[in-house]
């Protein structure tokens, strides 16, 4: 939507130089404000949502002095006031229009909460009436929890509501709580508020209580509406297990044949998977990768759990195959299975953690090439196997120490002859791959005329460089690191856009990439890669630029974060490495008495 909304600005501004301007009828307006309610807050509107935040329902307070000042027209989101322009041109307002306000934060009907959401689909022609469903379904997504939500469900009595409504309600009830100290608020993400009981009697927190997603569907199911669209999708890839799962994929209106043919330990054909949509194929990867197991302690996991990943491997080989439109353009159920094999603690041997983080590796590797023969590579995909590397890494590392403390280990006899082991099975091999990755992401577009295309052919940021720094350092090639520094100072510009973008976010990342290139490759630089990456770093601060080494400190609180211990380890094994070259060198030099006085 960002992107979108850059695209109409140029037009808007073209429009501005001609001399007669494109005429902004109805639907454009309509296209504007659904971009517009798919954008992040501005600072203004962020502004207002913290104050209406405070009271439910948010009704328009003045809290101080400057709030007194303020019309109600300042409190209004930028697709409304869009919303607002297309009524002063004389266009009237619809079903639609009015679930686009109260994405935007303003009803008419009652106050909501303004929501970053994509817009809703919308009906023309014979079916244009099933626009109300759109402004009840809306209603429901801009709630700050299941409670709201719920009585939202429940205003149209007479009315029973359609498969949309009822993925509004499944959506917000399978919704995670946020914690408290998060930075997020009403309608900024998916999660649900606390719900604040108001010391209400116990008869009537029952009464305003919602259902269970299970008797909200039986619910459903009683009054002969399917499970379709947006709903089943919500449904599936949330269900609390995977007979669930099919139990909705057979009530809706897909093959249930078809249906029955993904069960696990079951190999479908082509054509039995083609007839299921492509959306709740999706749905049923992403409930498998959601559903293989974490580990626990030692507890094992019988043969129908550890494979239920493998299962989704075969499935989408089989269904998105290379010389198919589908198998060359849908990524989704690639991302789930690369999203999942970079979980901390997936499980899938029931061996050591060592050993299924060594396996998550192994098989995101292998599927590399199948993802290269049909949708291509991507910065996400990127993203997730350099996170699947580290881990693996995190693992022999932690594997590695504890068995350097036992004398009788072969990591304890490798150490003592100086042998360096390598955190990784196959490093160059994996080395070669990531590098040849990220190439391909970065590879710039030939400039045409004066049209301005992106500079890369994907859009890599902040968040990929920070993950992809780290990997190469637990990777220990500290050539590439500072290649990928070498390339960050060359594109500075192209990153600080990015990282503006990303609000505090971006910055904070390109900071901490610093971090990592500092408490990582620092110790290992030569002095000409040192003095040339300073005299780099010279220059931007003479260009007015805000980039700057991070003092010692920063490094170490940057190291200290890392939860599983994973940087500090590595940051030892680094300083452990520069001091045995120290002392190889002086010995070299014939400093042997000098050392061993020291």
């Amino acid at each position: 939507m960002e992107f979108n909304w850059r695209a109409q600005k140029i037009l808007l501004a073209l429009s501005d130089n001609l001399d007669r301007r494109l005429i902004i009828n109805k639907l454009s307006f309509r296209a504007i404000r659904q971009v517009m309610v798919g954008l992040k807050r501005s600072a203004e509107e962020r502004w207002v949502a913290m104050r209406y935040a405070k009271t439910w329902p948010p009704y328009r307070q003045d809290f101080d002095g400057l709030d007194a000042k303020r019309t109600p027209e300042d409190d209004y989101s930028r697709s409304v006031k869009a919303g607002i322009l297309m009524k002063q041109e004389g266009y009237t307002e619809d079903d639609y229009d009015r679930a686009l306000d109260i994405l935007g934060g303003s009803s008419a009907e009652s106050p909501t909460i303004q929501t970053r959401s994509l817009p809703p689909k919308e009906w023309k022609g014979d079916k244009e009436q099933w626009n109300f469903f759109n402004r009840w379904g809306m209603k429901i997504r801009a709630t700050r929890n299941v409670n709201e939500a719920w009585r939202v469900f429940t205003t149209f009595s007479d009315i029973t509501p359609n498969a949309q409504v009822y993925g509004e309600m499944f959506l917000k009830l399978q919704a995670r709580e946020l914690h408290e100290e998060a930075d997020l608020l009403p309608g900024d993400s998916r999660e649900t508020f606390h719900v604040h009981q108001n010391n209400l009697s116990e008869y009537e927190l029952a009464r305003q209580s919602p259902p269970t997603v299970a008797e909200l569907y039986d619910q459903m199911i009683s009054h002969g509406i399917k499970p379709e669209g947006h709903c089943l999708y919500a449904l599936v890839r949330n269900a609390r297990t995977i007979q669930d799962g099919f139990r909705y994929l057979r009530d809706s209106p897909c093959d249930p044949v078809s249906v029955n043919s993904m069960a696990l330990f079951k190999l479908p054909s082509y054509q039995a998977l083609r007839r299921i949509p492509l959306l709740a194929f999706n749905s049923y990867i992403q409930l498998l990768c959601r559903l293989q197991p974490d580990r626990g302690g030692r507890q094992k996991f019988h043969a129908d759990e550890i494979i239920r990943i493998r299962h989704a491997i075969t499935l989408i080989k089989e269904r998105l195959k290379p010389h198919t439109t589908e198998g060359a353009t849908f990524r989704p159920p690639w991302h789930a299975v690369f999203r999942a094999l970079a979980r901390p603690y997936i499980c899938l041997t029931n061996g050591t953690q060592a050993e299924d983080d060594a396996e998550a590796l192994r098989t995101s590797t292998d599927l590399l090439s199948s993802v290269v023969t049909t949708v291509g590579m991507d910065p996400d995909i990127f993203k997730y196997y350099c996170r699947t590397i580290q881990k693996a890494a995190v693992s022999r590392l932690a594997s590695l120490q504890s068995s350097t403390e036992n004398p009788y280990s072969p990591g304890f006899a490798a150490t003592a002859t100086g042998e360096h082991v390598p955190l990784v099975t196959g490093l160059q091999d994996i080395l070669r791959e990531l590098k040849a990755i990220f190439d391909k992401l970065v590879a710039p577009v030939e400039q045409v005329g004066e049209l301005e295309a992106p500079i890369f052919l994907h859009n890599v940021g902040p968040l990929h460089l920070h993950t992809y720094m780290r990997t190469l350092a637990f990777l220990e090639d500290t050539d590439g690191m500072v290649d990928v520094m070498r390339w960050m100072l060359r594109n500075r510009r192209y990153l600080d856009e990015e990282a503006e973008r990303k609000n505090s976010r971006g910055p904070a990342l390109i900071a901490k990439t610093l971090c990592a290139f500092q408490a990582f490759a620092g110790p290992q630089l030569s002095a000409g890669q040192a003095d040339e990456m300073a005299r780099h770093m010279d220059a931007v601060a003479e260009a007015g630029g805000n980039w700057r080494w991070p003092t010692p400190e920063e490094v170490d609180r940057y190291v200290q974060s890392d939860l599983r211990g994973g940087s500090l380890r590595l940051r030892q094994r680094y300083l452990a490495r520069w001091w045995q070259n120290a002392l190889e060198n002086e010995l070299d030099d014939g400093g042997v008495d000098r050392v061993a006085m020291e």
